[in-house]
């Protein structure tokens, strides 16, 4: 879904399948402006997606590959991709990212194109493997709305956000009241550099554009000011946008979910969705995870299908004060648990029944199959041939099972069910 994207068309017309290849496109650093000429005035669209069925979110700073915001390096973003496909593989069809200008990318290629070369390598390695692990078929890639700093409160208001200059004062007194709000400060490059604690136990590296003998104190209030700001502009641009393309948000920090939490409306499916935890995660990576939606679409479409229903009846029926958090956790113990208990039994007693009646304890051997659930066509084959050589009456019971395990497929926790066994984790 990603083909329009000016970066996926160039690793398609360069025939680009490894970083080894795009380093060998990208080798002579002063072609670098004539190779990326003809994508230069390439634009997606500041629009909503064409009207389908498709369940899109916003990834947002969640996933942000235009290389505006702190997370720039191939391994960070790699691993951003993997914890936003963790969260949205089992609800979303489609996902809104925002990509790298190539105007921009143009523009820096004819000043510093060393230092550009060096950045698309980075940004053409998160696409690699993007594709790699299947997750580019779910992916548009869109402008991000800017808002200037100075039309922050007004947008701020406009998304229904609360009062974000309030909410500055409230932050930076908060990370001054920690105790050591900046470590590590060194005066370099005429200003300096330190590292912020901020509120929740995390730390940030913050350039601080201050003469050398400011005072400590002012050094750190500027250092927490200037933590929020970047905080708080990307959060109206999240919340913009959601706005624009019509998407629920995917949260990405602990500070966008606190101040998006202080909007009074009802939680959407789309909240309760992302906020859903799923066993098949603490197995599986996202990669075995697109591999087998693919493999096994009808199973996956009906487990979809099944938990998009269950999550829009919770939401329907949930009382006034409940948060898409506690909406999830009904969802995931009222239906999806015992649901894959209800698998589990299943093919327990189907699989008690065969041998029951048939009377052969040795097959367990011939299909070990049977007690991960994954009795594949071939183990049937084997099971029936050992069915045949016992005689007639084991092959009955044989295909009994088989029977069985046809209908306990169809029910619509399946494919979580086979999910959490397909991992190579376990």
């Amino acid at each position: 879904m990603s083909a329009d994207y000016w970066l996926s068309q160039l690793l398609d017309d360069n025939d680009v399948r490894t970083l080894d290849d795009a380093t060998r496109l990208l080798s002579d650093v002063h072609n670098l402006p004539g190779r990326l000429e003809p994508y230069e005035h390439r634009q997606e669209p500041l629009d909503p997606l064409p009207q389908s069925d498709n369940v899109t979110i916003v990834a947002g700073s969640t996933l942000d590959l235009s290389g505006n915001f702190d997370c720039i390096g191939p391994q960070c973003v790699i691993n951003r991709v993997d914890e936003l496909f963790g969260r949205i593989w089992h609800y979303f069809d489609t996902v809104i990212v925002a990509g790298a200008s190539s105007w921009e990318i143009s523009k820096r290629a004819r000043i510093e194109p060393g230092l550009t070369t060096y950045y698309l390598l980075g940004q053409i390695a998160t696409l690699l493997y993007i594709r790699t692990i299947g997750a580019e078929q779910m992916m548009v890639f869109r402008p991000r709305p800017h808002v200037r700093r100075d039309q922050r409160p007004l947008a701020a208001r406009a998304l229904e956000l609360p009062d974000l200059d309030a909410a500055r004062k409230q932050y930076v007194e908060a990370v001054m009241s920690s105790g050591a709000p900046v470590e590590d400060l060194v005066f370099e490059g005429q200003r300096w550099h330190g590292w912020v604690h901020v509120p929740g136990g995390n730390r940030r590296l913050v350039d601080i554009p201050l003469l050398q003998d400011t005072p400590r104190k002012a050094i750190s209030r500027a250092a927490a000011g200037i933590v929020f700001d970047d905080a708080a502009d990307s959060l109206v641009g999240d919340a913009l946008s959601a706005r624009v393309y019509r998407a629920p948000l995917a949260i990405a920090y602990e500070f966008h979910e606190r101040w998006l939490a202080k909007r009074v409306r009802p939680p959407s499916e789309a909240e309760v969705a992302l906020n859903l935890s799923l066993p098949v995660l603490q197995y599986a990576s996202p990669r075995d995870i697109m591999q087998l939606r693919q493999e096994e679409r009808t199973s996956f479409e009906a487990f979809q299908l099944a938990l998009r229903s269950a999550i829009r009846q919770q939401v329907a029926m949930a009382v006034d004060g409940r948060t898409s958090r506690d909406i999830a956790r009904v969802v995931s113990e009222g239906f999806i648990k015992p649901a894959l208990s209800d698998i589990e039994r299943s093919i327990r007693a189907a699989t008690r029944t065969m041998l029951r009646k048939s009377g052969v304890r040795a097959i367990v051997a011939a299909t070990t199959e049977v007690t991960t659930g994954l009795l594949t066509g071939y183990a049937s084959a084997v099971a029936a041939g050992i069915g045949l050589a016992l005689g007639a009456s084991t092959l009955q019971p044989l295909d009994n099972y088989i029977d069985a395990r046809k209908e306990i497929e169809l029910k619509d926790m399946y494919f979580l069910w086979k999910a959490e066994r397909c991992s190579p984790s376990i």
